[in-house]
């Protein structure tokens, strides 16, 4: 179990913890073991991570379908979208970008979790559109579309390089919008 995708660290989830829990694709029975774990610690809430990558693996969207079900019959969920699309180094072999994977979830998932946090990749070197056009990026267009299906959304993981960009975002009234 990999509680955060900076560190390996397995340690014990608290409840009062913000840590986000990933589930790689692996045995539901390693899962279910997991969620006993969890349930006898008297953890009632979850903050899932979404691994963009691995949804567009050939055995990621079932994976996740079924998943968050079994996780919400134990859980109130959060749901943590990392925008890998713009992640050097990743294989771009992708099926889905991460707007429709956020609409995927909202959809197909929608009544397990209220809020959606999403996560710019402020490391990204690929070509930008011209500076106005804040909704040429992944991330505020997702955002944009899942307040429209009416979720809750929180842009995360804002780190000091993307002040420029929280500027952008708050010039276009885009976070008058969000949250």
């Amino acid at each position: 179990m990999k509680l955060d995708p900076i560190s390996s660290e397995t340690s014990v989830l608290k409840p009062a913890s913000k840590k986000i829990m990933w589930f790689p694709v692996r045995n539901r029975k390693e899962v279910n073991a997991i969620i006993a774990r969890l349930k006898s610690e008297h953890v009632q809430s979850l903050r899932v991570g979404i691994d963009c990558a691995e949804f567009n693996t050939k055995k990621g969207q079932k994976w996740y379908d079924w998943l968050l079900p079994t996780l919400a019959e134990n859980f109130d969920l959060e749901l943590c979208f990392d925008n890998y699309l713009l992640t050097p180094g990743r294989p771009l072999a992708q099926k889905h970008g991460l707007p429709e994977i956020v609409e995927h979830f909202i959809h197909k998932h929608g009544k397990y979790f209220t809020t959606v946090e999403l996560w710019r990749n402020h490391s990204a070197n690929v070509e930008k559109e011209p500076r106005e056009n804040i909704f040429a990026e992944d991330v505020v267009f997702a955002a944009t579309w899942a307040k429209h299906l009416g979720k809750k959304v929180v842009l995360g993981k804002i780190q000091v390089v993307d002040f420029e960009w929280i500027n952008q975002l708050v010039s276009s009234r885009f976070l008058k919008t969000t949250a």
